[in-house]
């Protein structure tokens, strides 16, 4: 495997939703823009196996966009914008932006 760092706008998102309703709100509303920013839905986990250590964060995201560029475009987006803070409203929990390996 070779450890070269590839651009390729990976976003990990652990949350743990405090308020359903409007983190449902969210979800709808990403959607919309993460389709329109051709984001790819790698891994969707509720509860996550924990095999060493607790889970603090059980609701898992991953997801790839074509770019760190494409990702902050989508991030950045005046109608993620408004379903951002309906997430940071309804859950706790980091965003992460990664890279992968080639």
């Amino acid at each position: 495997m070779k450890d070269t760092a590839k651009d390729n706008g990976l976003c990990h998102c652990p949350r743990r939703v405090d308020n359903s309703e409007p983190f449902d709100q969210y979800i709808a509303a990403a959607i919309a823009t993460l389709e329109t920013h051709k984001a790819v839905l790698l891994a969707l986990n509720e509860m996550p196996d924990a095999v060493e250590g607790e889970v603090t964060y059980p609701r898992t995201v991953i997801l790839q966009f074509a770019s760190s560029t494409a990702f902050y475009a989508e991030y950045n987006a005046p109608e993620y914008t408004t379903a951002r803070q309906r997430r940071k409203a309804a859950s706790t929990g980091p965003f992460i932006l990664m890279q992968g390996l080639e």
